[in-house]
């Protein structure tokens, strides 16, 4: 596989409707507070996949609610998916995202459920260190990947 420089760096500034952490916090902020925050945004687009249109990004926003996690391919930086869960405090509070970027290529849509899968059996046990009673996505077992055997020696 082909190294892929994304160009954005740590500390870089990504505009919060483009992103899957993004929308992540969106979801589960005061939703009074995401319509705000929408209203105010000015949506550019940084490739021909980003979402620009508020009420599109209202309906994506809805649905990472309901379902816990956000995935998009190519809105950030052509070539590049990613996919993200909450990480939940206290009251079920948002404070933090958890997130996986790669190469578009490299997974297949149809495979992005086993990643979230991961990504939510982490958020579960940072989330309940940080006081979430109960993580409320990510507990049918069934989705996740198996775990790898490992052979005595």
């Amino acid at each position: 596989e082909a190294f892929i420089d994304t160009g954005w760096r740590a500390g870089t500034y990504l505009p919060l409707h483009s992103t899957t952490a993004g929308r992540v916090v969106l979801a589960f902020m005061d939703p009074a507070r995401a319509d705000e925050l929408i209203d105010g945004l000015p949506m550019e687009r940084l490739t021909a996949e980003t979402v620009a249109d508020p009420a599109r990004l209202r309906k994506i926003v809805a649905e990472v609610r309901r379902q816990g996690f956000s995935a998009q391919r190519g809105e950030t930086t052509a070539g590049i998916a990613t996919v993200a869960v909450p990480v939940l405090g206290e009251k079920q509070a948002i404070i933090g995202v958890l997130g996986f970027a790669f190469p578009a290529h490299a997974v297949a849509a149809s495979k992005e459920k086993s990643l979230v899968a991961l990504l939510h059996r982490s958020a579960r046990v940072l989330s309940q260190r940080m006081g979430c009673a109960v993580y409320p996505f990510g507990s049918d077992e069934r989705a996740a990947p198996a775990r790898p055997r490992l052979r005595s020696l």
